[in-house]
């Protein structure tokens, strides 16, 4: 043998180095082959291909447009929604540079710096440190931002860059809708036209709503069949009994400042720190604050220890499950049948790591707790909230900040149309939830989902149910009566008039108001807000004459009572005058008969064609319209999947 591995010796080398080159290159040469994460297709727009690190830019990107411009937020859904929307601004050739980003920031930031000036926050001649103060606050937020999602800087002016191409897109599109001059007039003279009136209103009261009698079981029943598929929101009468989404959950925690007050100190370690800080025996103040960096140090260490157990457990058990593609590149989790009894039990998971840390410690450990709310129903919202961490975060390479009632809603048994985390029912969430000040990490499990829709059994909903029948009750009754108000109002006054419906209702003293279509109730009033109020108003002062004056003549024509069925309100309305639209006016509104006045009048067509027209953008109809796609052939919110092509 040794005569022949000395006679072999050469090839045999050979061999072996081969052997160890490809030990070295194969795992490269595999991972090129195959595909880093970021490197693996995310989605399909027009036949283009964007990778993970695409929509992972995006993300970061609109997180950076929604620290700094807020109040617009809502424009995009998510990052693909953004994604589509810069292709297009791009393919216009609507997108600048990024120094483009940097001026929107300069000017936002004299922007707010004169109206600070103009309300008389700062002296004028602070405007301009004001404005380099709140200019360098911007570029903080956006690099905040994007450092949060490990991008470099220029991401944050690349994506104000991009939202000022976007916003040229959306502004083209509008601008495009042109309407002729006889339809603008038209347009104008709708929407001027002004109606003086005085109006008292009158809703339905608590008192009277305790003085009606309990519905009988078959009132009750025929009352919930007739409103338990109604969104209260957007019912006629403001009732309804369609629910949200909603969910139960299980809860585990590691309380840093619990951890603390708990610790025990090693008084050896502790007069050590002290001495190396020359701390000396009658330095108080001294002495407290070393012991206060060394209790710090020691909890954070005992709660990494905790949430590594904890985390340790709870992926050693979800490991185990079967990988199930979903929307999204979604990785969810196949489940066996009898996975409701073998899931993890937060409260015997807290028992156990109590247990383990206080046998390594030496000492009892507290800090580590686990619920649920199991009792009732709630939205993503309230359970956030019930939790007491509305503020709970989440943070992943790629991403960007998803607050805890935000990753609820991403819970697959409500269908999401654009899931941000992996979250199902029966299923823990193995990373976890930190507060802003670092003091809790929480994990959780969706134990039990309930989609939107209608209510189950009128038992769900019984006490609000009754509470309902009693209020549509009185409000049938004060409709009734406000109609003899009004004919009794021509001849005693509204005031009077009014004082009849005491009894159901809580009235108040009469308004004398403005009117018109654009705005409503001048100076808008809640009641007379989103209903046919104004509507009414308006059409019953075209009816008269201008020309002629308003005399008691004309009063019954225009006393009247209007339902507002969505407020369970009335409102007595007594018109006193009315003010078409004149040329005279339209000038001294518009400042001059001239391009002024032309966007003065066209305004409200722009007004009331923008949205329709901003339709285009929908998420929806992009993801269609630009035939965008998931690797498994879905589009990005579409309510039914597209097969593939």
């Amino acid at each position: 043998m040794t005569k022949l591995l000395t006679k072999y010796r050469a090839v045999l080398l050979s061999v072996f180095g081969v052997i160890i080159m490809i030990a070295f290159v194969l795992p490269q040469g595999f991972q090129t082959f195959v595909g880093t994460p970021e490197s693996q297709t995310s989605v399909r727009i027009g036949g283009k291909r964007f990778t993970v690190a695409d929509t992972n830019k995006a993300a970061a990107e609109l997180e950076a447009v929604r620290r700094v411009l807020p109040r617009l937020a809502g424009l995009f859904t998510d990052r693909e929604h953004w994604l589509m929307l810069t292709e297009m601004a791009r393919g216009a050739d609507l997108i600048g540079p990024e120094q483009d980003g940097y001026s929107l920031a300069e000017a936002l930031a004299q922007q707010q710096a004169l109206a600070e000036v103009q309300q008389g926050q700062i002296a004028p001649d602070q405007a301009q440190q004001r404005t380099e103060a709140l200019a360098a606050e911007l570029r903080a937020q956006l690099s905040q931002t994007i450092g949060a999602s490990r991008r470099s800087s220029s991401t944050g002016a690349r994506a104000m860059a991009d939202f000022l191409g976007i916003s040229r897109l959306q502004s083209a599109y509008i601008d495009m809708a042109r309407t002729s001059g006889p339809r603008l007039l038209a347009d104008a003279r709708r929407d001027q036209d002004q109606a003086l009136a005085r109006v008292v209103f009158a809703t339905v009261s608590e008192a009277a709503v305790q003085a009606q009698p309990e519905p009988t079981p078959e009132q009750l029943a025929a009352h919930f069949e007739s409103f338990a598929g109604t969104d209260p929101a957007t019912g006629d009468l403001g009732v309804g009994y369609l629910q949200p989404d909603r969910l139960k959950l299980a809860w585990i925690a590691v309380d840093l400042a619990q951890v603390r007050r708990d610790v025990r100190l090693d008084p050896v370690e502790l007069a050590t720190r002290r001495v190396r800080a020359a701390i000396a025996d009658d330095d108080q103040a001294g002495r407290a604050r070393v012991e206060e960096e060394y209790r710090v140090e020691a909890a954070g260490r005992l709660a990494d220890q905790a949430m590594q157990l904890i985390r340790g457990e709870l992926l050693r058990v979800v490991d185990r499950l079967p990988a199930a593609p979903g929307r999204g590149g979604i990785a969810y989790r196949q489940l066996p049948e009898d996975w409701p009894a073998k899931r993890p039990d937060f409260a015997a998971l807290a028992r156990s790591v109590t247990e383990q840390m206080a046998a390594a410690a030496g000492h009892p450990v507290g800090g580590i707790e686990a619920g649920s709310f199991a009792e009732g129903w709630l939205t993503p919202e309230d359970a956030a909230s019930k939790l007491g961490r509305a503020g709970l975060t989440f943070q992943s390479r790629g991403r960007a900040f998803t607050q805890l009632a935000q990753a609820l809603s991403d819970l697959r048994e409500f269908d999401p149309p654009a899931p941000r985390l992996p979250v199902q029912v029966g299923v823990p969430i193995t990373d976890p939830f930190n507060s802003f000040d670092g003091q809790l990490r929480v994990l959780y499990m969706v134990t039990e989902a309930a989609p939107a829709g209608p209510a189950r059994s009128l038992d769900d909903v019984r006490q609000q149910a009754v509470r309902d029948w009693k209020r549509l009750n009185v409000y049938t009754e004060l409709v009734r009566e406000a109609q003899n108000a009004a004919t009794f109002a021509v001849v005693s006054g509204l005031q009077e008039a009014s004082a009849g419906l005491g009894l159901l209702a809580s009235v108040t003293p009469p308004l004398e108001s403005l009117f018109t279509r654009t705005q409503g109730m001048v100076p808008p009033g809640e009641l007379a807000q989103g209903t046919p109020l104004t509507e009414e108003v308006i059409k019953r002062a075209e009816r008269l004459d201008p020309s002629v004056p308003l005399t008691e003549a004309n009063l019954a024509a225009r006393t009247f009572a209007v339902p507002l069925p969505s407020k369970l309100s009335v409102a007595l309305v007594q018109v006193t005058a009315y003010q078409p639209l004149t040329i005279e006016r339209l000038r001294a509104d518009a400042g001059a008969a001239g391009p002024a006045a032309y966007t003065f009048v066209r305004e409200p067509s722009r007004r009331a064609l923008g949205p329709t027209l901003l339709r285009a953008f929908d998420p929806a109809l992009l993801a269609e319209r630009l035939d965008a796609r998931y690797p498994d052939g879905t589009r990005p919110h579409a309510a039914d999947p597209a097969p593939a092509p």
